[in-house]
């Protein structure tokens, strides 16, 4: 897992329609800014592209600012960490503005910038960087978490995981789920859990990871050092953090070091930390949790754990009687909340310390709700910090997602806020959610707080009636009831009555007593009920127009994908195309041929070829006859899906099941009324001949028409095959010997097919 990288995606922002993107997307870009959370992967994925990227040149912020070279003139620069040099800085737009005169000063280079969500100032900061800009534009993406496919290939490729899934199941019984979606948290927890030790907190997770990094692993250093308790080396290893973060410096020398550097990204030697016992900070420096920089500074190897270790310092100074105030005196902006760099750092300080864990909350509840684990708070700390979100959710940037699209909140996700909705919790969030009022900024803010929390929190039953009084009320944005709807869901998983309540609401999505404007809620309830709750025969009675045209969301998710899904068993395939069949006149008319429709057309195909790949055994005839005249729907011929390709392939290597189809389609011509001579026949026939998807006939086929000829007994048909006997022998096509005097021979008896055979030649 260490050498493994999982492929990412990222999330375009404040558009309407969001879309995933592959890094490799955006290497045409000029211009970009790269958001995710701590430990998101944010540095990782710049190292790879700047190494992908013809040009690319990866450099920290911080030497950006500080150091200056030439090469970069001509280089695609991946500038990381723009939250990092950021912190501390008295003027947080100081190293923003010093980051665009560097660019304006090299010419306006190609350039991506990363930083920390929360440390990112929205359209401010794009509107500012735009003129550094070498075509003038800026676009803002946000790192996807990790999905679960991608979860389960880092897990398949760490040495201590025996079984994936089995490691997914048991994070996610444990409550620990939310660590997975994040590459660095998944990475600590997949470590301690190789060895059958997991622990049991976010708190204790980190702990142990920090006493790894700092433990010393080579036998001569640990002879010749002088023995330091590991409880000593992490709190030397804390107040060095705690120094850094406050004071918004880059690092450290060691001891007897000269400074590194210059300017803003200057590193103090270890002389100058305040200590008693300055071997301690030295040991500490040299460990596993400090890395040397390109500027030659020692800093620690990830934020999160200089924030980590930090807060349990300050934390310790606290309960030693240093007053809270001072501390948040020492992490306050101008405006005197906590600087947006520090916000990490409060959080864990909040989860170290209990003594100042209200004033924090307070003060900074955004940062302590995101940030702390707040799995170890009390019952009256998470009702307080509830409360305090809710009397701040408008200042808040969640009310802003739904404002920039509704649609990228399927995309949005906070799992840190699971810690929230703890089975004690139950009836202060049930009293939160129904004092709710639509249209308010604050409470849509709070409302989605709220969602989150719940979504990746415990479940508990006694919320469903609220989730589902949100989904109801259409005075709610889309989105918002979305995701109060896929709530209820989880909610309601193990609870088999809850399936009624769901039929029930879908009926009134399609009856319009319930209003669904882009059919996302019957999108999803389709898929959450289909198969077990709703037939085949049900199912396809929800098949309509979009009421969204050219929106790609649940509703057209569930019936292009996921209602054809190739592990469907395939009973149930042909319980849908029998479906298809019976439908197909009203699915013609509702969904007329073209561009808009052809993710509706090509559902039963994907089906049909699904169910030919399982080879379960001999399909009746008619009954494959009507499927594939439901799957040939629409289908354009001269630019063949990839489930005709699947079908024709299929009827080529079963000839005599083809032969069969084919005789069938001639019956069902003549049986068509108006159906009188051999031109109305043939008419009849193109249509007939779309279900074969252009499939080659068999080798023997003018041998087998012939004969099929001779046995017909309606002339029509004979008429049409004797012709079609002439024409192969006209061309040489017969693949069986056959010639103008078999075929006579033959047909010596019939007098019918003996003119009819005598009048084609003579006009070949």
């Amino acid at each position: 897992m260490t050498d493994f990288y999982a492929a990412r995606t990222c999330t375009r922002v404040a558009v309407r329609e969001p879309r995933s993107y592959a890094p490799a997307d955006l290497r045409g870009h000029d211009a970009y800014v790269l958001l995710g959370g701590p430990g998101a992967g944010k540095t990782e994925m710049f190292r790879r592209e700047a190494e992908a990227e013809r040009g690319g040149c990866y450099v920290t912020a911080r030497d950006f600012i500080a150091l200056d070279r030439a090469a970069w003139r001509d280089a695609v620069l991946f500038i990381d960490g723009l939250d990092e040099a950021r912190a501390g800085a008295a003027d947080r737009r100081q190293p923003f503005n010093a980051v665009r005169a560097r660019l304006e000063d090299l010419d306006r280079p190609r350039f991506r910038i990363s930083c920390r969500t929360v440390d990112w100032y929205g359209e401010n900061d794009s509107r500012h960087l735009q003129a550094a800009s070498p075509d003038g534009r800026v676009e803002v993406f946000q790192l996807d978490p990790l999905a679960d496919d991608a979860v389960r290939q880092c897990l398949e490729h760490h040495p201590g995981i025996g079984d994936a899934e089995e490691f997914q199941e048991r994070a996610r019984a444990q409550g620990m789920h939310v660590l997975l979606a994040n590459p660095q948290s998944l990475r600590m927890l997949a470590d301690l859990a190789a060895n059958g030790d997991w622990p049991a907190t976010r708190t204790e997770l980190f702990d142990r990871t920090v006493r790894e990094l700092l433990r010393e692993r080579n036998q001569e250093h640990l002879l010749a050092a002088a023995a330091i308790a590991p409880d000593d080396l992490a709190d030397a290893a804390g107040k060095l953090c705690a120094v850094q973060l406050l004071s918004g410096g880059a690092g450290y020398a060691r001891a007897g070091g000269a400074r590194a550097g210059g300017g803003p990204a200057e590193c103090p030697g270890l002389e100058e930390v305040p200590e008693d016992r300055p071997a301690r900070l030295d040991r500490a420096l040299g460990t596993g949790l400090f890395r040397q920089e390109d500027s030659g500074c020692l800093a620690p190897v990830h934020a999160q754990f200089a924030e980590f270790l930090a807060g349990r310092h300050l934390a310790k100074l606290i309960g030693n009687g240093l007053p809270v105030r001072r501390v948040l005196a020492l992490m306050a902006d101008a405006d005197g909340a906590v600087a947006a760099g520090l916000r990490g750092l409060a959080a864990w300080l909040a989860t170290h310390s209990r003594s100042g864990r209200a004033e924090l909350i307070a003060l900074e509840p955004r940062g302590v709700a995101l940030g702390a684990d707040t799995r170890g708070f009390s019952r009256e700390e998470k009702a307080q910090l509830l409360e305090r979100l809710r009397r701040t959710a408008g200042e808040y940037p969640w009310h802003r997602i739904l404002d920039r699209a509704d649609a990228m909140l399927g995309d949005w996700t906070t799992p840190e806020l699971g810690g929230l909705a703890a089975p004690e919790m139950e009836d202060q969030l049930r009293e939160c959610l129904q004092n709710l009022t639509p249209g308010d900024a604050g409470d849509t803010s709070f409302a989605l707080i709220l969602l989150e929390a719940i979504r990746h929190g415990a479940a508990r039953r006694g919320l469903a009636e609220p989730m589902m009084q949100i989904v109801e009320n259409a005075q709610w944005e889309s989105a918002l009831r979305e995701r109060a709807l896929e709530n209820y869901l989880r909610i309601t998983a193990d609870d088999h009555s809850a399936a009624t309540e769901l039929l029930s609401l879908l009926q009134r999505i399609e009856s319009g007593q319930t209003d669904d404007p882009d059919d996302q809620l019957a999108g999803r309830l389709l898929d959450a009920l289909f198969p077990e709750n709703l037939s085949a025969a049900e199912v396809l009675q929800h098949l309509h127009q979009p009421k969204r045209p050219n929106y790609f969301g649940w509703y057209r998710g569930f019936w292009n994908s996921g209602i054809a899904r190739p592990s469907a068993p395939p009973e149930l395939l042909a319980e849908l195309l029998d479906a298809f069949a019976a439908q197909s006149e009203r699915l013609r008319n509702e969904f007329p041929e073209g561009p808009d429709n052809h993710g509706f057309h090509s559902i039963p195909a994907k089906l049909l070829a699904n169910f030919l790949q399982a080879e379960t055994g001999k399909i009746g005839p008619p009954r494959l006859f009507a499927w594939l005249g439901a799957a040939a729907w629409h289908e354009d011929r001269d630019y063949p899906s990839q489930a005709a390709g699947d079908i024709s392939g299929w009827l080529e290597q079963h000839p005599e099941e083809y032969k069969s189809l084919l005789s069938i389609g001639w019956k069902h011509c003549v049986e068509q009324p108006g159906c009188v001579d051999l031109s109305a026949f043939r008419q009849c026939l193109y249509t007939v001949e779309d279900r074969f998807f252009n499939a080659a006939l068999p080798p023997d086929a003018a041998r087998w028409r012939l004969g099929q000829a001779v046995a017909a007994t309606n002339r029509i048909i004979k008429e049409y095959l004797i012709q079609l006997v002439a024409d192969a022998v006209h061309a040489r096509q017969s693949g069986g010997g056959l010639t103008a005097e078999t075929v006579q021979k033959e047909i010596a008896h019939d007098a019918f097919l003996r003119e009819k055979f005598r009048a084609r030649r003579a006009l070949l």
